[in-house]
């Protein structure tokens, strides 16, 4: 499970958890498959993030390889820390905010 900005979204990505509307309204419930209306729907009631079960990671040969820069990179930058849950959130943030970077650079 992923939680992921609107803008990310892509058609067949499948709803983790019940989404709602400020007012508590069920907009798209769990388990339910995204298309281009859902995803604008979720857009018009202004909801900036959801979770979906995929992760958007591929597994591409070329992301392969940036993966695996990316790890040796955020695993110099926490050298230091002990491995606990915190620091493994830091680096899940880190390779996802490096990842997208490094696409939107391309």
């Amino acid at each position: 499970m992923e939680y992921v900005s609107t803008d990310l979204l892509k058609d067949g990505h499948t709803v983790a958890k019940d989404v709602h509307s400020s007012t508590h309204m069920l907009l798209i419930p769990a388990g339910s498959t995204l298309n281009t209306s859902k995803i604008q729907l979720l857009k018009t009631w202004r909801i900036t993030r959801i979770f979906i079960k995929e992760s958007l990671e591929e597994n591409s040969a070329e992301d392969s390889q940036l993966k695996a820069q990316l790890q040796t990179k955020i695993d110099t930058l926490f050298l230091h820390n002990e491995d606990n849950d915190f620091i493994k959130s830091l680096k899940l943030a880190a390779r996802r905010f490096h990842r997208r970077n490094s696409r939107g650079q391309e």
